[in-house]
């Protein structure tokens, strides 16, 4: 007897390796014999074998309450905060400005707190006792955190209200709110949500900076091509220094376009997402915009060329100049030809005698 079980416990403490059957312990070599195995000889006993178990609604019950919990601490201490900024003293105005802190926030009795509750050291004549402007508690001077003015203002709301910070002397202490580790972490929390929830998006912020770049560029568009059309038309009014300075800036800006619109198709994001088919549809739009608005503008003419179309612009200048002059000194010498013969007709005697003739018959 005592055989047969040492027997049996060497065997189950035995090592086994390979794909075993969880059930028998039977080496099956593959995977796909395992299934078969525990599917044609452990049916009635494979049901519990492998089962997934949902702990969300367990997680929930312990997070849920945790959240809760922050949420209230955080906005009993962004009421807090707002109390405080309101007509508070200036930094030389101790007192004063230590009675409104006490308040707004009661503080807690310092005799009766020996040890900082954040590093457990004992306070003494060199660690002095000091309070959390948002809760009351007593800490230490190398365990206090300061919450600048300006930061507590993005807090409740009144950053954009009030653009202009005050300036502090330089025998004044910078002009922050002492706080515990513990108040500050909730407020920097919140810091993160709102400048998150404010924060631009890459894409759209690179976006926005084309849209600009294009309302910029497009009013020059019409210009340069009034330009080149004068060049062409021999007029002396620009010259290929004017056409060829707003050129390289249309050109400079086409490259600028095109840089943006690669950042934007750098900018990491989920495959075969909503934001990967923006990036692409960006991409193609300003490809297009640059071929067809940017760089299909007219190429400047040569100099050579422009000083032939500026002689034969200045011969037909001469030519119609000289035409016009020719036909108005015809057309004078017609109207004097036409006035010597009317005067003649006037002095002739047969013109007299019909004239008594007139008269008599009258």
């Amino acid at each position: 007897m005592n055989e047969a079980e040492g027997h049996s416990d060497n065997a189950h403490n035995q090592i086994i390796e390979g794909i075993l059957c969880p059930i028998c312990k039977s080496d099956l070599k593959t995977v796909e014999k395992l299934m078969i195995h525990v599917e044609t000889l452990h049916s009635e006993r494979s049901q519990g074998i492998g089962n997934d178990y949902d702990h969300k609604k367990y997680f929930n019950l312990i997070r849920n309450p945790i959240l809760e919990r922050h949420a209230t601490q955080t906005n009993t201490l962004i009421i807090r905060l707002n109390k405080l900024l309101e007509n508070r003293p200036r930094p030389s105005q101790i007192a004063d400005r230590k009675q409104h802190d006490q308040k707004i926030v009661p503080w807690l009795d310092e005799k009766n707190v020996h040890l900082c509750p954040e590093c457990a050291k004992k306070f003494n004549i060199m660690r002095g006792k000091h309070h959390c402007r948002l809760c009351g508690s007593v800490l230490c001077e190398s365990c206090s955190h300061f919450l600048e003015i300006e930061d507590a203002k993005i807090l409740i709301g009144q950053h954009e209200e009030e653009n202009q910070t005050k300036q502090v002397k330089h025998d004044e202490e910078p002009d922050t709110l002492r706080t515990c580790e513990h108040c500050m972490r909730l407020l920097l929390n919140r810091k993160d949500i709102i400048e998150t929830r404010v924060a631009t998006h890459p894409i759209k912020k690179y976006y926005e900076k084309v849209q600009e770049i294009r309302k910029e560029i497009e009013p020059e568009i019409p210009i340069y091509n009034k330009i080149i059309n004068s060049l062409y038309e021999g007029d002396s009014i620009y010259t290929i220094q004017d056409a060829s300075a707003l050129r390289g800036k249309i050109l400079r800006e086409a490259e600028r376009i095109d840089d943006i619109s690669k950042r934007i198709l750098a900018i990491a994001s989920p495959q075969g997402s909503r934001e990967e088919s923006l990036k692409k549809a960006i991409r193609l739009s300003m490809i297009r915009y640059i071929k067809e608005q940017l760089m299909n503008i007219p190429e400047i003419p040569l100099e050579d060329e422009i000083k032939k179309l500026q002689t034969k612009r200045t011969q037909e200048l001469k030519q119609r100049i000289e035409r016009e002059r020719r036909l108005a000194l015809e057309a004078y010498e017609r109207y004097e030809l036409h006035s010597t013969n009317n005067d003649t007709i006037k002095s002739s005697p047969a013109s007299k005698k019909g004239s008594a003739v007139r008269t008599v018959d009258n």
